[in-house]
């Protein structure tokens, strides 16, 4: 009973610091997104594929997904946080995160986004161990169900390069300063602690299917 009142204060806190918070004008891509076409609540969040917090963060946001497909729609955008592609980056980080950010495009390619994007998610741990390779992408890209030949070849194109680079861009021009970043109806979510993510995002969906 206690708990529960404590948790509803922080949500209204929260969804108060949402509310509060300013608008960031962001296009909306049509790649990476899956759930409702006219969604009440469009949820997206930077991320990149050797961030644990992200890969936790795709979880909640996929459950959250799932329960309401007719209200919200969830949009990936790339943030690797990797010299290779992230001007924004000063020094060597995530190294490999902008080929796993390209592979994870590729699959958008083949009609198979979330399937890759989820290989890549699942190994994140393989790769703090092992070098990300271009064999080590081939055999997720064949686990997740794509055509690998083509692949390749989507992998060395500058046009999958340049998808990656532009949200990158697109996070630089909001200034992030760490992923996952999420940005809910245009708005960024508080930094809070992962478990409260799911309450604070019922919600802002509650109180934005009021309006």
């Amino acid at each position: 009973e206690q708990e529960q009142k404590l948790r509803e204060q922080l949500n209204n806190e929260f969804y108060k610091q949402w509310k509060a918070g300013e608008l960031v004008k962001l296009d909306k891509p049509r790649s990476g997104s899956k759930g409702a076409a006219n969604p009440v609540l469009t949820i997206m969040e930077f991320a990149d594929p050797l961030c644990p917090h992200c890969k936790d963060m795709g979880i909640v946001l996929n459950e959250f997904v799932k329960k309401h497909g007719d209200k919200v729609r969830v949009i990936f955008r790339h943030y690797p946080l990797d010299i290779q592609c992230n001007d924004a980056m000063k020094r060597a980080f995530h190294v490999g995160a902008c080929d796993l950010a390209r592979a994870i495009e590729c699959g958008e390619a083949q009609g198979k986004f979330w399937p890759m994007h989820d290989a890549v998610f699942m190994q994140q741990e393989l790769f703090f161990r092992n070098p990300v390779t271009e064999r080590a992408i081939e055999s997720l890209a064949a686990g997740a169900g794509l055509n690998t030949g083509a692949m390749a070849s989507c992998f060395k194109s500058q046009a999958t390069m340049a998808k990656v680079k532009a949200d990158i861009a697109a996070g630089n021009k909001i200034k992030i300063t760490g992923t996952p970043t999420t940005i809910i109806n245009d708005r960024r979510l508080p930094g809070v602690p992962l478990e409260f993510v799911p309450g604070i995002l019922e919600k802002i969906l509650l109180e934005e299917s009021r309006r």
